[in-house]
């Protein structure tokens, strides 16, 4: 199974999720994207070298999760024939009519992260460890 996780930006939740399940499954492969990019296709390291750093690269390069390569990806309608399952941690406000009617779709309410704190950042990316593990037991 071909899993998409999508947040806003795609520089924080949705990577993270990629980074965890990718590294906990055996059968499942997943991406990442987001609802509102700003630069496609530039790296998480670059990002964090234009901004000054990236709590989201620390709270995972702490955990021994290198994603610093990752790259921004903005989400379109037609990259959803690629998943067979999306799941969706943008707001509401955030996501396109036609992702949330997607027919594989589950949305998981989990606070954006973005420059708040490395406490808040590594809470939720326990919270996302925590969904993908059961997610990955509920695949097989």
């Amino acid at each position: 199974m071909n899993v998409l996780f999508v947040c806003k930006n795609n520089v924080a939740r949705s990577q993270i999720a990629k980074a965890i399940f990718n590294q906990k499954s055996n059968k499942h492969t997943a991406q990442s994207a987001g609802t509102n990019v700003m630069n496609n296709g530039e790296t998480l390291k670059q990002r964090a070298d234009k901004k000054g750093g990236s709590l989201a690269l620390s709270v995972m390069d702490d955990k021994g999760y290198n994603i610093g390569e990752y790259k921004q990806t903005q989400l379109t309608k037609d990259a959803l024939n690629n998943f067979d399952l999306v799941v969706n941690m943008s707001a509401k406000r955030y996501t396109p009519k036609w992702l949330s009617e997607y027919p594989n779709y589950i949305y998981w309410k989990i606070k954006d992260p973005k420059n708040i704190s490395y406490q808040l950042t590594d809470s939720v990316s326990k919270q996302i460890e925590l969904k993908v593990t059961s997610l990955i037991t509920k695949l097989g």
